[in-house]
């Protein structure tokens, strides 16, 4: 009898609150569905334990479905933070904050981007933040990720991403410290982030033997170590993240038997041939030919290798050479992959150059905020320096100083790219 009662004591609020959830899908007009009941009893678990969770179902899973119902779930008010264009449309947040009748309940969405967050009522009065796209939070140096991580202090954090990992461990650190509990998947918070420290040194460090690395074996066992460190990555982050894909679902009976063909399934690619103009053709060859490769390209990118000016000895270094051949190499996929991005990327290069230029203009030190580890996937993300200006030398050095992809270079007479 003892046995059974025990039973019943710990089974009766998992079914009431399975029950609740249930209710509040049917409410919207939506089918209950178990697969995202699932998701929402277990992260509500993770979020109550861990001040946050991290929903990273692949793309059309539900993510923002499971987010509502937490939101719905939640204590007093909350806020959404997600970039702009998410906002609103018959997909976007405030179409949810209706359907879900949030609206109505103290919650609001904003841009995730807009620096005046911090001075609206309804941030201030937020007891839970969700984080839509949170992968544009995964460099700690921007300016942000310091707002975000300012608001969100104290708050309970549901972070949305289907890639929460893109380059290193870091990124992950990143987003679970926004996370407010006093332990993290069960240790103590301080040991957590800095397991994830080590984690990240130990893949920094496999990356400079990887470059210097000569033979196959070296190879072979440098891919060994990663392994390693992503399974270690992987078991510290599963207590806190929600994660299934769409194979998931076709290969768990109970949840395959009621979505069906709901799910939409990834198709090839449809490749279309379409004729380029004269005009285009002749501007695209230009980026391929004269602009940003062949032998001397017109774009100097001497914000990337300011050594080759410096007293106008044209003396070159290796690391920056690389990151210039980086950026060239960079600009030329973005050319390739579409008009949109192409634009969006020399916007971005324009706008780092304007920084650079301004700092150097006033204080007589040029700054690139790039490391040794930087790819092509992060060459846009490190902007951290952009609003990084003091009154004096000494204190941008000290500012400076902090940041840990900066790098201060020091030049002797004007840079143009």
């Amino acid at each position: 009898m003892k046995i059974m009662h025990e039973y019943l004591k710990c089974q009766i609020p998992e079914m009431a609150l399975r029950n609740r959830i249930k209710s509040i899908i049917i409410d919207t007009g939506m089918e209950a569905l178990e697969y995202q009941i699932d998701a929402v009893y277990n992260a509500q678990k993770i979020l109550k334990n861990n001040g946050g969770v991290l929903i990273a179902d692949v793309v059309g899973l539900g993510k923002s479905v499971v987010a509502s119902i937490l939101a719905k779930l939640s204590d007093g008010e909350g806020v959404i933070l997600s970039p702009p264009h998410l906002i609103s449309g018959s997909k976007g947040w405030n179409s949810y904050l209706k359907l879900f009748k949030l609206d109505s309940s103290g919650w609001s969405a904003f841009s995730i981007f807009d620096t005046h967050l911090s001075e609206f009522l309804e941030v201030k009065r937020a007891q839970t933040v969700i984080i839509d796209e949170a992968h544009n939070l995964r460099n700690p140096n921007t300016a942000v990720y310091k707002r975000i991580k300012d608001i969100v202090r104290g708050k309970a954090v549901i972070c949305l991403t289907a890639t929460p990992f893109n380059n290193r461990p870091s990124d992950l650190q990143s987003l679970l410290e926004l996370f407010n509990g006093l332990t993290l998947a069960g240790e103590n918070r301080h040991d957590f982030i800095e397991s994830l420290r080590q984690l990240d040194k130990d893949y920094q460090n496999l990356s400079i033997e990887k470059r210097k690395a000569t033979s196959h074996a070296d190879l072979e066992d440098i891919s060994k170590r990663y392994d390693s460190i992503n399974k270690q990555l992987r078991s510290k982050i599963v207590p806190l993240t929600i994660r299934r894909n769409r194979i998931d679902l076709q290969e768990t009976p109970r949840y395959k038997q009621e979505v069906g063909d709901r799910i939409p399934r990834l198709m090839p690619p449809d490749n279309k041939t379409y004729e380029l103009t004269p005009e285009q053709s002749s501007f695209y060859d230009a980026i391929l030919e004269k602009y940003f490769a062949g032998k001397a390209p017109s774009f100097k990118g001497a914000m990337y290798r300011p050594q080759m000016y410096i007293d106008g000895k044209g003396i070159t270094n290796q690391y920056q050479e690389n990151l210039y051949s980086m950026i060239c190499r960079l600009i030329v996929a973005r050319w390739e992959s579409s008009t949109h991005a192409f634009i969006q990327t020399i916007g971005n290069l324009k706008k780092s150059l304007n920084s650079a230029s301004h700092i150097f203009q006033k204080l007589g030190v040029f700054v690139k905020g790039v490391d040794d580890d930087i790819t092509e996937d992060e060459i846009e993300q490190n902007d951290s320096f952009q609003e990084t200006l003091g009154e004096d030398i000494d204190t941008i050095i000290n500012q400076l100083s902090k940041i840990n992809n900066s790098k201060i270079m020091y030049c002797k007479s004007n840079v143009y790219a």
